[in-house]
């Protein structure tokens, strides 16, 4: 990739926070997955109380349900970990699952024989890898863009892959921000020891005591699964208000009573928050079933949205527990309604028909008409309905969605110095001055290290967020070391504190702290790194040199687009050239109203045809906009001319006209006489020509791309683009596929593929093979949506159905397909029409 030298210096603003790690905890489905369940959320406690990572169930097969995986691509995780568990540990969780063996070699079965020797003194209690887990692991990290570090064409490692079920802070390893015990505060957590559903349901929002902690305080009883949903299907997410004797059993903290109640997820001595952007209608959601797939949906969209909770079989058939829940999901639901959200009723494991039929316990009565009253009565029917603000469906993990932050400061707003190229590329000048937390938690032994994580988020950058850009495209200077790595995440960059190479004894905290140097990419360049790992290389075209050197003359993509989609595009068609296949037509037929001249494809309109394009708009306007042209280098006047050799008429711009002139066709010298002209005997009339390229783009339809990028403009907060990109296979070069338009709009990826004729080929084996290549490209860019366009009120009947067998045939299950008919310009009495 050539990189365009920086145009301009100037400042740009930016967005820095600083919060622990997004991780996606691994832990074994099957039987044994409640126990697993909680050991994994015990172990994450111990990791800055666990607020901010998920749990990632996997089947014995070493394979994730799909949409599991979707939550956990919209989670966007740091890293992606197997906890490394002690023989011991994994004994008592999943009893019989490890194969162990007495110096004699039998194999040792029955449980107390097990347990017998695992408690031996001799016997080394080493961590265990689970080879299942690991491949899940590597199947889950392959679906998202963890940290990654290697040189271009190695094999990209991962700085983290696991947990240690004891906490250490080693080279390399995540970074604990542990903390003692609590000595002055309510401080609610889970048991491992509990095995209740409610209890693991309320572990969601509370977090699990670590079980090294655990051992030391007095053995608490379960408590009242009921006054737990209650607890859990709070909406008040903020007020942590729990009944006085749940609070007594709960409670970890030193204080019996206090003003405030704490949670261990809340991690009160580390001083986060919840941070979220932009609003969602998902207020959070309620997932019910008994898999280890429904509880860890519940507990990622309590991470995502601000609200999860997980119901089970056997809380809904208690009908003490199901009353309460039913009372508690009205309230949820009616609060959410009234913050103009909605909770949303899913499952993992049920269809919509037997989630339907199991939720009726959920079901107030409500009094209403009767449709079909009866004939004697016309009765006021009861029937049943979900709570209102309660519906069935899955939530969309796109906007809104949470984050966790550090409390002091949530964020830091930054003016830092930038250069910027012609392509829209953003260098830093200098390092990032990366801040640190006004409170800092220290650990019992050693100094402090940097712990935090930091995100930043430059402002008026076209760089799409996310989707895997290798670190190479976006940090200028190579870093050797794990630690100085940096990735595109949703929220812009992110990377860890920790500065990379030698830090001396008792170096400051300050001088340990990471300050990269940063690049954001423009938009083709984003296009070209995303191409470059999917094996590909990535050019424009000629239309798409041609479609910047356009937009450079008249000041960037949208003012091209506003031009061409604007009340002067009539005008502008009146330039396009003849169809080359054709016989060239006589300027009496291309200007009857001889107000202009045809030579040979290309017509030279006057000033009078110009108008005729444009009724609506004055001859001022119209002057206007031949000025603003002309200005541009984009149009030119002159005279029509004929030769005294070879007498053939030609455009002479008027740069070129004196009281001699130079034919065009064949450099005679020529005097400018009235014999030139050939006007009846009048003064010679002004001509125009545009710009060869920008008449080669009218040519081509190459406008139905700039009416598609104008519609996808409009009532955008985020939108860039590049066209007609030209996709080569690396090595070889040999072409693969071309897109006409490649946006960014509202933080989504949209390939456009756009048809004058609203064809994708010109027979079914050519839109086959057009529509494949499509697909190809936009899984290549990780992109949300491929889109036809067309000035047409419709596309071929099969154009999009063949997009969408072609994206299930290349396994992309949530690549969506689109169209807008309909497309011209502003002038057009009807709008556009968008089909879903």
């Amino acid at each position: 990739m050539v990189l365009v030298e920086p145009l301009e210096d100037t400042y740009t603003n930016a967005t820095v926070i600083l919060r622990p790690a997004r991780v996606a905890v691994l832990f074994r489905g099957g039987d044994h997955w409640r126990s697993s369940a909680r050991l994994a959320i015990s172990v994450t406690g111990k990791y800055w109380g666990g607020a901010g990572f998920i749990l990632v169930p996997f089947k014995d097969d070493g394979t994730v349900a799909p949409e599991i995986i979707d939550v956990v691509a919209a989670y966007d995780p740091d890293h992606v970990v197997t906890v490394r568990l002690p023989r011991r540990e994994m004994e008592r969780v999943n009893p019989g699952f490890i194969a162990l063996r007495s110096e004699d070699g039998k194999l040792l079965v029955e449980a107390e024989e097990r347990r017998s020797y695992l408690t031996r003194p001799d016997v080394i209690d080493l961590p265990i890898q689970d080879s299942v887990a690991l491949k899940a692991r590597a199947f889950v990290a392959a679906a998202c863009t963890p940290f990654r570090y290697g040189d271009p064409g190695e094999v990209q490692s991962e700085s983290i892959e696991h947990l240690d079920f004891e906490v250490g802070p080693r080279p390399g390893r995540l970074i604990a921000a542990a903390r003692p015990m609590p000595s002055e505060s309510v401080v609610l957590a889970g048991s491992e020891t509990w095995t209740g559903s409610g209890s693991l349901s309320l572990a969601i929002r509370t977090g699990v005591l670590p079980y090294a902690l655990e051992k030391d305080q007095n053995e608490r009883e379960e408590p009242d699964e009921a006054q737990m949903m209650r607890l859990a299907l709070d909406p008040e997410r903020w007020s942590r208000k729990a009944p006085g004797d749940l609070v007594e059993r709960m409670n970890v903290g030193g204080a019996s009573t206090g003003e405030k109640t704490f949670f261990w997820c809340d991690e009160p001595d580390g001083g986060l928050t919840s941070l979220r952007y932009r609003f969602s209608i998902d207020a959070g959601a309620v997932v019910v079933g008994d898999t280890a797939e429904d509880f860890a949906l519940a507990y990622a969209y309590e991470r995502l949205l601000g609200f999860g909770v997980w119901l089970s079989s056997e809380m809904l058939t208690n009908e003490t527990v199901a009353r309460t829940i039913r009372l508690e999901l009205a309230n949820a639901g009616m609060r959410v309604q009234g913050w103009a959200g909605r909770l949303l009723l899913s499952s993992s494991s049920l269809d919509r028909a037997e989630l339907t039929g199991l939720t009726e316990v959920l079901c107030g009565d409500s009094w209403e008409a009767n449709p079909f009253p009866d004939a004697s009565t016309d009765a006021i029917g009861r029937s049943k309905s979900l709570p209102d603000g309660v519906e069935l469906g899955v939530p969309e993990l796109r906007l809104g969605l949470h984050q966790m932050a550090v409390a002091e400061p949530p964020e830091t707003q930054l003016s830092v110095p930038v250069s910027v190229a012609q392509d829209g590329t953003t260098f830093m000048r200098a390092p990032l001055a990366t801040p640190q937390p006004a409170a800092l938690i220290r650990p019992k032994n050693g100094p402090v290290r940097p712990y935090w994580y930091v995100g930043v988020n430059f402002w008026e950058t076209s760089m799409p967020h996310g989707r895997g850009v290798p670190q190479i495209f976006v940090q200028p200077e190579r870093q050797p070391f794990i630690n100085s790595g940096v990735r595109s995440s949703r929220d812009g960059f992110v990377f860890h504190s920790q500065a990379g190479g030698l830090i001396g004894a008792g170096a400051s905290l300050t001088s340990q702290i990471s300050q990269p140097r940063l690049k954001i990419l423009g938009m083709q360049p984003w296009v070209q790194a995303m191409a470059n790992q999917a094996g590909l290389e990535a050019k424009s075209s000629v239309p798409g040199m041609h479609a910047q050197l356009l937009a450079r003359r008249l000041g960037g993509r949208q003012a091209l687009a506003e031009m061409v989609s604007g009340p002067f595009h009539p005008a502008l068609r009146r330039f396009a050239s003849g169809d080359p296949k054709k016989p060239a037509e006589r300027t009496s037929k291309v200007f009857p109203l001889r107000d202009g001249v045809a030579l040979g494809y290309d017509p030279y309109p006057r000033f009078e045809a110009l108008c005729r394009c444009v009724p609506g708009l004055r001859d001022e306007d119209v002057r206007s906009w031949i000025d603003q042209l002309a200005q541009a280098d984009l149009l030119r006047r002159g005279f029509i001319l004929d030769c005294s050799d070879c007498t053939r008429p030609s455009f002479v711009g008027i740069d070129q006209i004196g009281q001699r002139f130079l034919c065009v066709r064949c450099s005679a010298v020529n005097e400018l006489t009235a014999t030139r002209w050939n006007n009846d005997g009048n003064e010679p009339a002004w001509f125009y020509d545009l710009h060869a390229s920008f008449r080669e783009l009218m040519t081509t339809h190459g406008d139905v791309g700039l009416f598609a990028a104008q519609h996808l403009r409009r009532g955008t907060w985020e939108y860039s683009d590049t066209s007609e990109i030209e996709f080569l296979a690396a090595g070889t070069g040999k072409p693969v596929a071309e897109m006409d338009l490649i946006a960014h709009v509202n933080g989504e990826v949209v390939v456009v593929e756009a048809k004058s004729n609203g064809k994708l080929g010109n027979g079914p084996r050519e839109a086959r093979s057009a529509a494949k290549k499509k697909i190809d490209i936009a899984l290549a860019l990780h992109a949300d949506k491929v889109l036809l366009a067309t000035t047409r009120p419709r596309m071929a009947n099969s154009a999009k159905q063949m997009l969408r067998e072609a994206a299930t045939l290349a396994g992309a299950r949530n690549l969506r397909i689109d169209e807008i008919t309909g497309l011209g310009p502003e002038l057009f009495e009807t709008e556009p029409t968008f089909d879903i």
